[in-house]
């Protein structure tokens, strides 16, 4: 999967406690064209497609798209231990410049991945939710079809 490597770490280096990873990423080129082709961009990197997962909102939780879904790119577990020390540089680079500025700030880089481990909790527990619904509404579908067939056979009897 080709990504622009500063969107992996762009919201870590923002601050902010989270694992999307921007999809569309504007750059200027030299010639003062905006550019959202990931391909021309020069930071476009290529990082294994099992480095991201796209989720959508269950309620008030995330879960992982399925079928056709589409939804908003996320970290995976195995992206986020590949990418864990450019995360934890670009939030504390951001932290530090806080710091430097006089803003207060009460985060940690503990609570960034204590934030990470509920995440990845939370989007398997509502994956599995969200499955289990699914084969119900399929069982139930079959049975219709079941039923329907039955009648189907004993009027033809």
């Amino acid at each position: 999967m080709l990504v622009n490597k500063s969107a992996l770490t762009q919201l870590a280096s923002e601050g902010r406690y989270t694992l999307q990873v921007p999809q569309y990423c504007i750059h200027v080129n030299p010639d003062g064209q905006a550019v959202c082709d990931v391909s021309q961009h020069p930071d476009a990197i290529e990082i294994p497609d099992d480095y991201i997962m796209t989720c959508k909102r269950q309620g008030s939780k995330m879960r992982l798209c399925t079928g056709r879904e589409s939804g908003f790119w996320f970290l995976s577990p195995k992206g986020y231990e590949a990418l864990k020390n450019d995360l934890r540089e670009a939030y504390e680079a951001r932290v530090q410049q806080w710091n430097e500025e006089g803003i207060a700030h009460t985060g940690s880089w503990e609570q960034f991945e204590a934030v990470a481990k509920t995440f990845f909790k939370e989007v398997k527990e509502a994956t599995l939710k969200h499955r289990d619904n699914l084969r119900k509404k399929a069982d139930q579908a079959q049975a219709g079809v079941d039923a329907m067939a039955a009648l189907m056979g004993n009027s033809s009897t």
